[in-house]
């Protein structure tokens, strides 16, 4: 009996056939189907053809739990199909895929994002010519959520086995111990190395924040030592050095790889069974609590839902992602990392500023987990009214007092950021004759961030200057006074730009 297929499972498996053998995620594989579908087909047509056995992918529930689904490929059944008599499509090429592990701390995502960029541009400069595809693999990409064991064990069954070679890159981190080893990626370092997979370390020679873990820093430099003895690792000064030295090591590293693949010198990873704690399974429900609740007259942002909404509108995609890793909790969007070098409080009030986001209904989770966020509608409208929002890096300010006819004061201010607040208003008034009028709460405002008490000042501000770190550019407001707030904040209403 002829194999029947839907109009729209027809196009997914055409898109799949296009970039195989590169597996990808069900969000991913929705920008890449034309025509374009529907959320609900896209998950009736993934469904449909894995029911089929034509596409394999992780983690599979039921059709509603697609959403969740990575790793979507092609099968062996998926490509004779694509070859029948009548399909316009070539079968596509097939090559050895080899999966390259790229693992760090959680302070170089920068740093993974130039060595993913390194080994996509091998495949497109190599893979026909050698008929291997590299596929980098992440843990935000290619682990999904799990219970039953220790988080890196969890880790290393999921991604660290799998692995043909891998990349390590350390920035200022060492890591965070994991009952085995000094740190997460140590020890997938060592779970690669014992199995004669190729393993090529990177280390960072760049210059150091003031206020950097020292105690992180002395691990690391003793580590990075005890390698010297055992093997050659390379430095870096910067992502886009380390993406230049990844590029001209790749070739080579393959040729390593291939070598010892044909000549059978790699041993399977030995399973290392861990005492387990079994739990009661749970079978979570997804409900989306979002959409119900609104954003209410009087009921204002924060500067971090502010900032986190703002960033996720601004981006191509909409969404915001969540993560736990080794190194703690991650949370992203339009390539911002907020959570870097965030201390234990402003971490708090970042995750609690998503939290507000979704209980607003101004942003919507794609998975039970609640891992990925997208922008609803009602959070698109409210971002428009944000764009007097802005952020500046910096590690100081100059107040200034400039009157005519008086001495000019002036104060330096140690701060780590400055943010530019859009106006609020006060709801709208109607009047018996219907005339509707509108009161200013609080004009645009510059919030300073990071400053440790009250400036010791007797005058008020007119003036605030200082330089932007990322462009160095001198920027300079009038202000209309100042205000401090516990803790460590300053707000100063702008009056106009100068």
């Amino acid at each position: 009996m002829a194999l029947e297929m839907s109009s729209a499972e027809q196009s997914v498996l055409e898109a799949l056939g296009e970039i195989y053998p590169t597996a990808t995620h069900i969000h991913e594989l929705a920008t890449k189907v034309k025509p374009p579908l529907e959320s609900k087909q896209l998950l009736q047509a993934v469904d449909g053809l894995h029911s089929r056995g034509l596409i394999d992918c992780v983690p599979l529930k039921d059709f509603t739990g697609l959403v969740n689904a990575a790793n979507i490929v092609l099968s062996s059944e998926g490509i004779k199909s694509l070859s029948k008599p009548g399909n316009q499509r070539n079968t596509p090429t097939t090559c050895r895929v080899l999966n390259v592990l790229i693992s760090s701390p959680s302070d170089v995502n920068a740093e993974r994002d130039a060595v993913e960029k390194a080994v996509r541009e091998w495949n497109v400069n190599h893979r026909k010519s050698r008929n291997i595809m590299l596929e980098p693999v992440r843990w935000e990409t290619h682990s999904y959520p799990a219970m039953g064991e220790r988080p890196q064990g969890i880790l290393n069954n999921k991604i660290v086995k799998d692995a043909d070679l891998m990349i390590g890159i350390f920035g200022s981190r060492m890591g965070t111990p994991t009952g085995t080893a000094p740190s997460g990626t140590c020890e997938e370092i060592e779970e690669v190395r014992k199995t004669g997979r190729h393993v090529a370390l990177y280390f960072s020679d760049a210059p150091v924040a003031r206020n950097a873990d020292r105690e992180q820093l002395e691990a690391l430099e003793a580590y990075r030592k005890s390698l010297a003895k055992e093997g050659l690792y390379f430095t870096f000064t910067s992502p886009d050095d380390l993406y230049r030295i990844v590029t001209n090591h790749l070739p080579r590293i393959v040729d390593e790889v291939e070598d010892k693949l044909r000549k059978n010198e790699i041993v399977s990873p030995v399973t290392k069974h861990e005492p387990t704690i079994r739990q009661p399974e749970v079978k979570v429900q997804f409900v989306n609590r979002a959409r119900s609740m609104n954003l209410r007259d009087g009921d204002e942002l924060s500067p971090k839902e502010m900032e986190l909404l703002w960033e996720a509108a601004r981006s191509s995609s909409g969404e915001i992602y969540h993560s736990m890793t080794m190194d703690g909790e991650g949370l992203r969007a339009n390539g911002k990392h907020f959570l870097v070098g965030a201390t234990p409080r402003s971490a708090s009030e970042w995750l609690s500023a998503l939290r507000g986001l979704e209980d607003r209904g101004l942003i919507e989770p794609l998975s039970e987990d609640h891992d990925f966020f997208r922008v609803t509608g009602e959070g698109y409208t409210l971002s428009d009214t944000l764009e007097g929002f802005a952020r500046w890096e910096t590690h100081s300010i100059k107040l200034r007092a400039l009157y005519i006819n008086a001495d000019t004061h002036e104060e330096t201010v140690a701060c780590n950021s400055l943010i530019a607040l859009p106006a609020t208003y006060y709801p709208d008034q109607v009047g018996v004759d219907g005339h509707r009028s509108r009161g200013m709460k609080q004009p645009r405002t510059l919030l300073v961030e990071g400053v440790g008490a009250p400036p010791n000042i007797k005058w008020t501000p007119t003036d605030v200057e200082f330089v932007d770190e990322s462009t160095q550019q001198i920027e300079s407001f009038r202000v209309g006074g100042l205000e401090y707030v516990h803790p460590g904040k300053l707000k100063l209403p702008l009056d106009a730009w100068k």
